[in-house]
């Protein structure tokens, strides 16, 4: 990954591919066509909630014509969507020309990030680059496109990747910091000694603790979704199983006020979320925009005993 100099305050238009680039790539098609795609929760988080704080308009034009991808800008409430784009350069001209008139601006190409993963998407790149602007892309993209990107993910399409050039935008020095401390505290617990645990907080360093959590799973109305401000969580199942629900608070309502002692905001039930299965080794990240809901049991109850690390954000 390459590091770049550039003025944030230049930047108006986060442009997007869709396969390959806010999915994993792979398309899956029924008997009637394709049937469906895979969003990233963290991606979606930081289109919905993070852009605008930055003042960054979201663009997604792709060569493919979905209504999947129509349902999936309106709940994340992009206004610009260009499907079937025989020329992407072309397509994005004319959405910029129409936020000018629309707004009374004069943004350009050298505005735009334009983030894509295959060669189709190169022309576009190449010219946004060379008109002052930046042009990105997930890890597993094409080796030709990643020759000419400012900035290469970590992450691969479809996996956090749009969210970690979101974040990149917002703070290009401190994001790679956060995430390389992440990264790190998840090595430090998945080799623990896990036969030498006691419950209890174990103080790190100054950034990074965990705890020993011992409980048995419950009903789901017995528990509710919770985020966290100040800490990325980071969870792993030592013994046990339970069901964790993930939805972006951008879409959730208020159940009970941050507690900025505790770090601890509760929110009520949202029509529409990600569940999954959590085994004996499996772990989960959880960033602060994301809400989860765990300790659900699956069929029976079950004791669960866990490691929870808190990264410092």
């Amino acid at each position: 990954m390459s590091k770049v100099e550039f003025d944030k305050k230049n930047i108006h238009f986060l442009v997007m591919d869709v396969d390959g680039t806010l999915t994993d790539g792979k398309i899956y098609m029924g008997q009637i066509g394709e049937a469906f795609k895979a969003f990233d929760i963290k991606d979606g988080c930081g289109i919905a909630v993070l852009l605008p704080e930055m003042n960054v308009e979201p663009v997604i034009i792709t060569a493919r014509e979905s209504d999947i991808v129509k349902n999936r800008c309106k709940e994340l409430g992009i206004e610009f969507l260009v499907q079937s784009s025989k020329d992407k350069l072309s397509s994005l001209n004319q959405v910029i020309s129409s936020y000018n008139e629309k707004n009374g601006t004069a943004y350009g190409l050298k505005n735009c990030v334009y983030m894509g993963d295959d060669i189709v998407d190169m022309p576009v790149m190449e010219v946004i680059k060379n008109s002052g602007g930046l042009a990105v892309c997930p890890n597993d993209s094409v080796e030709e496109v990643r020759k000419i990107c400012s900035f290469i993910c970590k992450k691969k399409a479809g996996s956090g990747a749009v969210r970690e050039v979101i974040e990149w935008l917002r703070n290009p020095e401190t994001s790679d910091d956060i995430q390389e401390r992440v990264n790190h505290a998840l090595s430090y617990l998945m080799n623990l000694d896990k036969t030498s645990l006691c419950e209890g907080k174990i103080e790190v360093d100054s950034n990074f603790y965990y705890t020993i959590q011992n409980y048995n799973t419950k009903e789901v109305f017995n528990c509710s979704f919770e985020s966290h401000k100040k800490y990325v969580d980071i969870q792993i199942i030592l013994e046990g199983s339970e069901i964790m629900d993930l939805a972006e608070i951008s879409r959730l309502s208020v159940k009970q006020d941050y507690n900025s002692d505790s770090d601890f905001m509760l929110w009520n039930e949202p029509e529409k979320f990600t569940r999954t299965t959590l085994r004996q080794g499996d772990y989960i990240v959880i960033y602060p925009e994301t809400a989860h809901r765990g300790a659900v049991k699956i069929q029976a109850a079950e004791r669960v005993l866990k490691i929870v690390g808190k990264v410092s954000v």
